[in-house]
């Protein structure tokens, strides 16, 4: 081999090793919103007789080239909100825009897996103090493909208050 077939394969070597870093810093959070996927398409709320509601309660759809779900809850109701998740380094992070007028960062936490992922602000955010009313916790647990169970708290004057608890079913 020549001296520029030698430099050639070291670029090369140089290149896959380049490539196997960076899929070692962001492998995980990949992996996991790939696996976030599964929340794209419309979902209702099943009532308390197991039965889906009328309408769609959440519709989520790629965003931003596919580096972004945006989540929208209660669509077109006065009280609607959006969700967006996306990867930032080696997290995921949710921006929850509230229909309280504010905006928390929530993180994926480290025990999330792929079945249950769990969400915590850490007081980053914008539109409200530390110890302002906001969303700084969320649970979605998923039983299948089709189904998921999720929890929200609130916090309020810094403590954790009231959750809320639903369980969607897809319907598109």
């Amino acid at each position: 081999m020549n001296r520029w077939g030698w430099l050639s394969a070291l670029a090369l070597i140089g290149l896959v090793g380049c490539a196997g870093s960076a899929d070692v810093r962001y492998g995980t959070p990949k992996i996991k919103f790939s696996q976030m996927q599964k929340m794209v398409g419309k979902w209702a709320m099943l009532g308390e007789d197991g039965k889906p509601m009328p309408g769609s309660a959440l519709e989520s759809r790629f965003s931003a080239g596919g580096s972004a779900i945006v989540e929208t809850i209660f669509p077109g109701e006065p009280h609607e909100m959006v969700s967006v998740y996306h990867t930032d380094g080696s997290q995921i992070l949710m921006t929850h825009y509230c229909a309280l007028g504010n905006a928390p960062v929530m993180r994926l936490e480290p025990e999330s897996d792929e079945n249950t992922w769990v969400f915590h602000c850490h007081g980053e955010g914008t539109n409200f103090h530390k110890n302002d009313t906001h969303m700084a916790h969320g649970q979605i647990t998923w039983i299948d493909e089709n189904r998921f169970r999720s929890e929200w708290t609130t916090s309020v004057d810094g403590v954790l208050g009231e959750s809320i608890q639903f369980e969607m079913v897809r319907i598109e």
